[in-house]
């Protein structure tokens, strides 16, 4: 979930711009502006948070508001219990 396919490339805007194309030491790809590498899953995430060892998934642009209601559900229930 978020994680930048290997066929990524810049947008119009992005490479009419000046500015140059970062691009993944790792993965040797395209890399959007607030992605990163996950060295667990090899892979680009964008806006990575971190790589959760519970969901064993990294947390990033498609999964935060799931994460986080993992967390309150696994808190109301510790509370509950």
């Amino acid at each position: 979930p978020g994680s930048v396919p290997r066929s990524a490339v810049p947008c119009e805007a992005q490479r009419q711009s000046q500015t140059s194309h970062s691009m993944c030491g790792q993965c040797q790809t395209f890399k959007p502006p607030q992605s990163h590498h996950c060295r667990i899953c090899n892979r680009c995430v964008s806006r990575m948070d971190h790589h959760c060892p519970w969901m064993n998934n990294c947390v990033g642009a498609a999964n935060l508001k799931h994460f986080m209601l993992f967390l309150i559900y696994t808190w109301f229930c510790s509370a509950y219990s």
